[in-house]
């Protein structure tokens, strides 16, 4: 599983999406058809972003718009949407609380769209795979993308992942919807994707994945989030260092372990007050097996005021189990109905 979810993207791919660049005029533009091309549509739009991105900063950012009359519609992709170049881009739809709009790759696309500019946000939209698809690919892939925000989107039927961000440093993902019947992760961060956030979000049916997977990036927070019915909850490999999972988080019904830890470790270790990784009030409930498995050299381990019950029951292991790790402290915890 693990070799399945840590990926690579070929040099001469990563080489050109961040070396692509764009060029000139108006930075607003609505978005009013949901057909595939042409005038209005949103492949239009992006064609447009990328055409003015050098005029747009952070105080003139471009601004590609759902018509009100688009809030609850569909827009399927006949072939892959061009690349987002741009930054300073924000995505949303016209009104107060709109209905989402869905963007769906249908059966001819892997990917709904590739980011490599960098503060984009995305707001009330739905990146969707339909089930019947197995064309490989990350419902949005950020390769280099500094600052990106998704905010009350929702990301579906993933073959891989919902986000796969590679490269793509401070990326905030907020009150967000994760969910599949089997497949992939919610999100995959890796190299270089550090300072990600994941706050508020529901990770759901990953049943031979990972709700949220990190593979050697710093300064990882997921709070305030619900974990329910994935294969893993958290999945930390490769050297992720100063990694806290809390508060608020809640995981229920995991096949195997809620959170699988490997060789994780402080960013700081001069500082007795970083950590490799820090769970702390979160409630784990009825995983498969351990609630929590640390192994391989995890170093500066803190589990704190956390609740956990029934977990185990496949294969009556620990619930909090260490394997070769050092300096785990547990503090202020509550373990039901197990050991």
């Amino acid at each position: 599983m693990r070799s399945h979810l840590v990926r690579t993207l070929a040099p001469a791919l990563v080489a050109l999406l961040l070396n692509a660049g764009g060029a000139t005029q108006g930075l607003t533009f609505a978005i009013t058809s949901d057909q595939d091309s042409g005038q209005g549509t949103l492949r239009w739009a992006i064609e447009q972003a990328n055409r003015v991105a050098a005029q747009a900063s952070p105080g003139n950012r471009i601004s590609l718009t759902f018509a009100s009359g688009l809030a609850g519609r569909t827009v399927t992709l006949r072939s892959f949407l061009p690349y987002l170049l741009a930054s300073h881009v924000t995505f949303a739809v016209a009104g107060t609380n709109p209905a989402p709009v869905t963007i769906d790759t249908g059966t001819g696309t892997g990917t709904v769209l590739v980011v490599t500019g960098d503060d984009v946000v995305f707001q009330d939209l739905v990146f969707h795979k339909p089930a019947s698809s197995n064309f490989p690919g990350d419902n949005v892939i950020l390769v280099g993308a500094r600052g990106t925000r998704f905010v009350r989107c929702r990301f579906t039927n993933p073959v891989d992942a919902g986000i796969f961000a590679v490269g793509a440093p401070h990326t905030t993902v907020q009150d967000c919807r994760f969910e599949t019947t089997g497949r992939g992760a919610g999100i995959l961060a890796q190299d270089g994707s550090d300072h990600f956030r994941a706050e508020r979000c529901t990770f759901s049916g990953f049943t031979n994945g990972a709700g949220f997977a990190a593979a050697g990036i710093a300064d990882v927070v997921v709070r305030d989030s619900t974990f329910t019915g994935n294969r893993t909850a958290l999945l930390l490999v490769e050297v992720c260092r100063s990694v806290v999972f809390g508060p608020g988080n809640r995981i229920t019904g995991n096949l195997t372990m809620a959170i699988d830890a490997s060789t994780v470790a402080p960013t700081r270790f001069e500082d007795p007050g970083d950590v490799g990784l820090r769970v702390t009030e979160t409630t784990i409930t009825g995983s498969g097996s351990s609630a929590i498995l640390l192994q391989d050299r995890c170093t500066r381990v803190v589990i704190e005021k956390s609740v956990f019950d029934g977990n185990g029951a496949n294969d009556g292991a620990a619930q909090i189990a260490s394997v070769g790790c050092g300096s785990v402290t547990l503090v202020e915890n509550v373990i039901r109905n197990g050991r």
